[in-house]
């Protein structure tokens, strides 16, 4: 009897690309989010900023989840499109950027400050 090597189980396997796009757009819905709370914050509107932060840190939460799932379902062949250092980098980058919003969101939930009339235009630029 020959000896057959199942390598259709190779095929398979669900995409991590499917998982990096799940996550890039909860990065995408967190900054959003943040954009939207700051915009009202600047304007001086702290009342619902709370909100803000538990929604971002939410999505960031969920975003880990993700971020976990795909670090373990990652294939260790050597079939993957791109290097795995590169896909790798780019969900570390990727979380990055949610960590940051949550930083963010939490520590102007905790301080209200004030911003200057003159300097409101200036931050709502960038």
């Amino acid at each position: 009897m020959p000896y057959r090597v199942a390598i259709d189980g190779i095929y398979r396997k669900k995409s991590p690309f499917e998982g990096l796009l799940q996550h890039m757009s909860k990065v995408k819905e967190c900054v959003a989010l943040l954009k939207e709370g700051v915009l009202r914050y600047i304007d001086g509107e702290y009342e619902n900023f709370h909100e803000v932060a538990e929604k971002v840190s939410k999505l960031e939460h969920e975003a880990d989840l993700i971020k976990g799932n795909i670090r373990a379902h990652l294939p260790r062949s050597v079939f993957m499109p791109v290097d795995k250092k590169y896909f790798l980098w780019l969900l570390r980058e990727q979380d990055a950027i949610l960590d940051h919003a949550e930083n963010l969101a939490q520590l102007l939930d905790l301080r209200h400050t004030k911003i200057p009339d003159e300097l409101k235009d200036d931050f709502k630029k960038h």
